[in-house]
C-alpha cells in the first residue's frame, strides 16, 4: 500500500524539525554562554586577588616608608602596581556578542479535513 502523506502534514512536519534545529542550536549556544560566564568569573577572581595583593604590598612599603626605612623609589613602585592592579582589564569588559533569535511566527494548526 503506497502511503500519500497531507501536504498539511508535511508543511507541519517541516516547522517542527526547524522548531527543533532551533532549540538544537540555542541549546548549544546555552552552554557556550555558561562557559563564558565561568571564564569571566575565573578572571575577574583572579584580577580581585591580583588587586587585594597590590594594596596589601602598598600599605606594607607605605608603612615601611613612614618609618624611614624604605626609600620613595620602593612605595612609587608599590603605587604603580597598585594603579595597575585597579585598572579594568579589557578582558574583563564584558562583550555582548549574543545572538538573539527572533521571535518565532505563529503556526497555523493543520485543519482536519
Amino acid at each position: 500500500m503506497l502511503y500519500l502523506a497531507h501536504p498539511n502534514r508535511v508543511a507541519y512536519q517541516f516547522v517542527v524539525d526547524q522548531k527543533k534545529a532551533a532549540l538544537a542550536e540555542a541549546e548549544q549556544g546555552v552552554k557556550q554562554l555558561k562557559a563564558s560566564l565561568d571564564q569571566a568569573s575565573a578572571g575577574l577572581e583572579k584580577a580581585n586577588a591580583q588587586l587585594a595583593l597590590a594594596q596589601a604590598n602598598y600599605d606594607r612599603q607605605n608603612q615601611l616608608f613612614q618609618a624611614k626605612d624604605i626609600a620613595q623609589a620602593v612605595l612609587d613602585t608599590a603605587q604603580r602596581n597598585l594603579d595597575a592592579a585597579n585598572r579594568p582589564s579589557p578582558r574583563l569588559r564584558p562583550s555582548c556578542n549574543v545572538q538573539v533569535w527572533p521571535t518565532p511566527p505563529k503556526l497555523a494548526r493543520p485543519t482536519r479535513r
